[in-house]
């Protein structure tokens, strides 16, 4: 099993089949909380469905496209990060990620990026890396603004929720960028 701990208190591990009802227990837990900003919690109803997504992540990170990662805290299953839409022509990727109401403030999603960040231009060596956010969510945005993302502008009504579309910021870095930083 692929393991990156972070720190002390961090790891980072590949999704497996044998995560599905931590990671569904986990999602169905922070529906209310997931609900306004992530569409896909509607489709989530039960154990298989997150058995469903794993195996289709583990498809793509067999072919190179995706990489669904889940963030334990102190040993607990906290959240998920992935980098996804992995384009070896163009090498660019999108950086997703969600954590549970009771994990947040503690820099978890900050340093899981750094990590998915140090992934992405280092072993795979991209040159670009974006991550969409809705605007309306405050603590998903500061996380690109503090790692020093561009944001480039909005996407209008470009993904689907409930019975409306909604906007998303998009914020990028490139290699070039990341390589100052580090």
């Amino acid at each position: 099993m692929f393991s990156h701990p972070i720190d002390d208190d961090i790891v980072l591990r590949l999704f497996e089949p044998h995560h599905a009802e931590a990671l569904f227990v986990l999602s169905d837990r922070n529906r209310e909380h997931l609900r306004p900003w992530l569409p896909w919690i509607e489709n989530t109803h039960e154990v298989s469905d997150s058995r469903g997504y794993i195996l289709a992540m583990r498809r793509g990170y067999g072919a190179g496209t995706d990489l669904a990662i889940g963030i334990w805290f102190k040993g607990e299953l906290v959240g998920a990060i992935g980098l996804h839409r992995i384009d070896e022509t163009n090498q660019s990727a999108e950086i997703g990620y969600w954590l549970s109401a009771d994990a947040q403030g503690n820099g978890i999603v900050t340093r899981s990026c750094r990590a998915v960040l140090d992934y992405a231009f280092g072993d795979r060596a991209l040159n670009r890396v974006t991550i969409r956010v809705d605007p309306r969510n405050a603590p998903s945005r500061a996380i690109p603004e503090r790692l020093r993302f561009t944001e480039e502008g909005t996407l209008r009504q470009i993904q689907a929720h409930d019975d409306h579309f909604i906007d998303l910021v998009i914020y990028s870095m490139l290699a070039s960028e990341w390589e100052t930083q580090s």
